[in-house]
């Protein structure tokens, strides 16, 4: 018998079936793409978080090490003027970005301002949080 002829009776069986089947296939799919999309997001956010509270811990050792030289006092004999001033001062840059990006907690104030300012990021995500050394 065929139904085809027949209005009432169309948009339903196997092949309804199927077609809803398929577009609920798509949609899940393009729920998952979301999710990695969003998820590859917090990841870059928290790498990028990670890194500045690092820049700020940086930033706070090369303060501490600039203030605490002036404590010592300089030797005129084998004082080198201003370009000793320059290269002291460039080296405590650079000693403050070597203490602040090895592994590990360094001072921890890097650690503690990720860990704080991570928690809207990681709420949003409603993921697993980690800290700066890659542990949960």
């Amino acid at each position: 018998m065929d139904i085809s002829g027949i209005t009432g009776l169309q948009g339903v069986g196997p092949a309804k079936e199927a077609e809803e089947r398929a577009t609920s296939n798509a949609l899940d799919m393009l729920q998952r793409m979301k999710d990695a999309a969003s998820i590859a997001a917090d990841e870059k956010q928290l790498s990028e978080l990670d890194k500045q509270s690092r820049e700020i811990e940086s930033l706070f050792i090369y303060m501490l090490l600039k203030e605490m030289r002036k404590t010592v006092p300089e030797q005129k004999l084998i004082h080198g003027g201003k370009a000793e001033e320059i290269f002291r001062d460039m080296m405590d840059e650079e000693m403050s970005r070597k203490m602040a990006f090895t592994p590990g907690p360094g001072l921890g104030i890097a650690k503690m301002l990720y860990e704080e300012l991570s928690r809207s990021i990681i709420g949003k995500a409603g993921g697993p949080e980690k800290d700066l050394t890659g542990e949960e």
